[in-house]
C-alpha cells in the first residue's frame, strides 16, 4: 500500500515550502530491485547508485546517514549474510 503525505512549512502565516512524501509499506530496506529478496543483485544496483548510473529508489541508505556510499554496501552485505 502506498501512502502520500504533504508537508507544508509556514513562516509568518505564508507557506514557504511544500514537500510531498510517498511511503510504500511494502518497501524492504536494501531490496533495490523490488523483488522482495535482498541479494547480490541489490548490491550491483547499489554500486550503480553510488556511481551515479541510476537513482536511489528510496531504500538504499542502509545505515540511515543520508549518504549512499561504501558503508551502505557493507551494511547490505551484512543483511544478506544474516539470512
Amino acid at each position: 500500500m502506498i501512502h502520500t503525505y504533504t508537508l507544508n512549512v509556514f513562516t509568518d502565516n505564508q507557506m514557504d515550502l511544500q514537500q510531498t512524501i510517498i511511503f510504500d509499506n511494502n518497501m524492504v530496506i536494501g531490496d533495490l530491485n523490488g523483488d522482495y529478496i535482498v541479494n547480490i543483485l541489490d548490491i550491483l544496483i547499489m554500486v550503480n547508485i553510488i556511481m551515479g548510473s541510476i537513482d536511489d529508489p528510496g531504500n538504499a541508505d542502509i545505515n540511515d546517514d543520508n549518504i549512499i556510499n561504501i558503508l551502505d554496501i557493507v551494511g547490505l552485505v551484512n543483511v544478506i549474510l544474516e539470512d
